[in-house]
């Protein structure tokens, strides 16, 4: 418990017929709430937009050198990784996480706060994020939290075809519910067309397709075309 110690030693043998005792100087304990005092939220975001995760924790050691360290468990992965430089995550030499770490190492304050900032969100930025205050081997650590992404994670291309055979669009989005998928005409944004759709769903995240057929293609059809999505039921 907390306390103020210090350690007593008697010696008394042959080489010393008078009995002494030995005091060591005091010695504090100190316990601390290794909690956070906020944690990251999980959270929705769409693709391209941007998210940011918000940490605090108790300052016990105001005025010392700490380190902070987020890091990213990525859906799939079977371990978290620290996310390097300011917050970024690397895979085969891409980088799939723009982060942006902000906090002061040097605070003189009781409490800590660092924030992580998302920016141009993809498919490749779900997952769960965390966040760890150190004083040497000391540390507290924060729950994880889920970034959760909704997004076109395919959108559809241009596509060229002989006059009178039949053209192909598709579009893929992915996040934790399955998409309606729509067609539209750029010029007028008049939904267009029938479009077919199937569902698939891996490590909890679901992938929808959609695709729009445009048979006996006529100069008519000759527009430019754009997709939407929307989320959920």
């Amino acid at each position: 418990s907390a306390a103020t110690y210090k350690c007593r030693g008697t010696q008394y043998d042959d080489f010393c017929s008078t009995q002494r005792k030995f005091e060591s100087e005091d010695v504090v304990l100190t316990i601390i709430a290794a909690v956070p005092k906020q944690n990251p939220a999980s959270a929705t975001a769409y693709g391209g937009g941007s998210h940011k995760f918000i940490c605090k924790f108790p300052n016990p050691f105001v005025g010392e050198t700490y380190e902070i360290v987020w890091s990213f468990k990525g859906t799939g992965d079977s371990i978290a990784k620290p996310m390097i430089g300011n917050g970024d995550v690397y895979k085969d030499g891409e980088r799939i996480v723009d982060g942006t770490q902000e906090h002061d190492h040097e605070t003189t304050s009781g409490e800590i706060e660092t924030t992580l900032n998302i920016a141009a969100i993809s498919s490749d930025a779900a997952g769960e994020y965390q966040c760890t205050v150190k004083w040497g081997t000391i540390f507290i650590k924060s729950s994880a939290a889920t970034l959760t992404v909704r997004t076109i994670s395919e959108p559809p291309k241009i596509t060229n075809v002989a006059k009178g055979g039949e053209a192909k669009f598709t579009c893929k989005t992915t996040g934790d519910a399955k998409s309606t998928i729509t067609f539209h005409n750029a010029a007028g944004d008049a939904e267009v067309g029938t479009v077919a759709q199937s569902d698939a769903t891996n490590s909890g995240v679901v992938t929808t397709t959609g695709i729009l057929t445009i048979s006996n293609a006529q100069d008519a059809n000759s527009l430019d075309y754009y997709s939407k999505a929307t989320c959920g039921d």
